[in-house]
């Protein structure tokens, strides 16, 4: 699981008075005047349109200094400029929108939104006197080649506001260098529709969340201590009964579905033959504790083995009809920078530990640190660094195994070891890797999962 965070920092670092230079557009508004007729009575004159604008300038996007050496991914910072807001017109949300697909993303895209309706500071704004430069988008972990299409968007009590479209790109364009030698694990999402029939995982997002894990995976980062896994994830193009998808990767199911993290049960006509492909269920996630700078991503299951090849810290054997798999959280996935959620829940699904596991992940080249006290310390601010908890010495936390805030991009060779064992030994991995289990085949009835989600 990630912890989305969006905690006092983004409170307090996000109004930027000053050092942008103001660009500001007017909004376009629109008035239909009444026909006068001798029978009817005249219309009432339509509502004054607001004076409220909103930008973001060519000046406004800048790179977020994280102090970490230049080797490491970059991140990104717009900030939206605002200006005479009128004196009825109260500011609910601030923040922003963004697609990888749509010029024009809205509410419905990925989104960076927090409630500023009881902010002291922004209620009592004085407009007359200054504009208002606001940190809308704090862009972590951005895919390398990618375009991101971004907008500012205000929520007020009478209106919403977009800002014009801006673009940012990774300094990052490489693509991700082949390996003939990788074992390749087919992924098939399924994405289920709310209550309305709308799907809020976009596509796109799915995408994402592939490509991304590629990168991590392949040591694409090129960090120190990391390496080449030797394991790519790729879209299944067939299912089980060899019918083509439309889409490679994705079925749309027809259903809601909301998954309980306490007892977690799906019905067998959605879960695909674990042999085929890694199935990833991407729907609500109920019973699970979300704090204040947080809302849970996801869970998935350690593998399972035989006894005799049990990998330390995976301590449930395989079972016949057990079935595994990645569930993500529809309400994480659609917010800002959960692109890293499948990589981390699919190192869980390969036999990794998280990082920071007081006494043993069982890897000797990651360095553990006291979680607790770093997210004390933190209090909602943004650090990307981590205290070795065995030396005292500060390290930069950027393997994927660790929770935000952090680089989120590689694997170590001790954990290459882990998972190099799992495509040996383990039930339920896609392809040739591992042992055969039984096929799953649907018959309309819950399917029993592993008693040990980890998140």
């Amino acid at each position: 699981m990630f912890g989305k965070k969006t905690g006092d920092y983004l409170n307090k670092c996000g109004i930027l008075r000053h050092g942008y230079k103001l660009f500001a557009v007017l909004l376009l508004a629109f008035g239909m005047a009444a026909c006068d007729d001798d029978n009817t009575a005249p219309e009432p004159d339509p509502e004054p349109t607001s004076t409220f604008q909103i930008h973001i300038g060519e000046g406004n996007i800048a790179q977020v200094d994280l102090g970490a050496p230049d080797n490491y991914p970059p991140a990104y910072m717009a900030v939206l400029v605002m200006e005479d807001l009128p004196a009825d017109e109260k500011i609910i949300y601030m923040g922003s929108v963004y697609s990888t697909e749509d010029r024009e993303p809205d509410v419905n895209d990925c989104t960076y939104l927090i409630d500023y309706s009881d902010d002291d500071q922004i209620q009592g704004w004085q407009w007359e006197v200054e504009p208002l430069y606001y940190g809308c988008l704090y862009l972590f972990h951005p895919l390398p080649g990618a375009t991101y299409y971004v907008r500012g968007y205000v929520k007020t009590n009478k209106a919403e506001y977009y800002s014009n479209t801006i673009e940012i790109r990774s300094s990052l364009t490489d693509p991700v260098a082949e390996n003939p030698e990788a074992y390749e694990i087919p992924v098939v999402f399924h994405l289920f529709p709310d209550a309305e029939g709308n799907y809020p995982v976009k596509d796109w997002m799915v995408r994402e969340q592939l490509d991304y894990a590629n990168h991590v995976y392949s040591h694409y980062f090129n960090l120190p201590g990391q390496t080449e896994t030797g394991v790519r994830f790729v879209a299944a193009t067939t299912a089980p009964d060899g019918q083509p998808l439309e889409t490679p990767g994705i079925v749309h199911e027809k259903e809601a579905v909301e998954i309980d993290y306490t007892n977690v049960e799906l019905d067998d006509q959605y879960i695909w033959d674990n042999e085929h492909a890694l199935n990833v269920w991407v729907a609500p996630i109920n019973n699970v504790y979300v704090d204040e700078y947080s809302i849970f991503a996801g869970f998935s299951f350690f593998p399972f083995f035989d006894e005799v090849d049990m990998l330390p810290g995976c301590d449930t054997p395989y079972e016949p009809g057990v079935v595994t798999g990645i569930f993500l959280n529809t309400r994480a996935m659609v917010l800002a920078n959960d692109v890293m959620a499948f990589a981390h829940e699919a190192g869980h699904f390969l036999g990794l530990e998280h990082v920071y596991i007081e006494g043993d992940d069982y890897c000797d080249d990651t360095p553990w640190y006291d979680r607790k006290a770093y997210v004390e310390t933190m209090r909602g601010n943004i650090s990307f660094k981590r205290t070795n908890a065995a030396t005292g010495e500060p390290f930069w936390s950027d393997n994927i195994m660790d929770y935000e805030y952090g680089f989120m991009a590689g694997i170590t060779p001790d954990q290459v070891k882990r998972i190099q064992h799992t495509l040996q030994y383990a039930y339920l991995i896609p392809g040739e890797a591992g042992k055969e289990a039984p096929a799953v085949r649907s018959a309309g009835q819950p399917r029993r999962f592993g008693d040990k989600p980890v998140r």
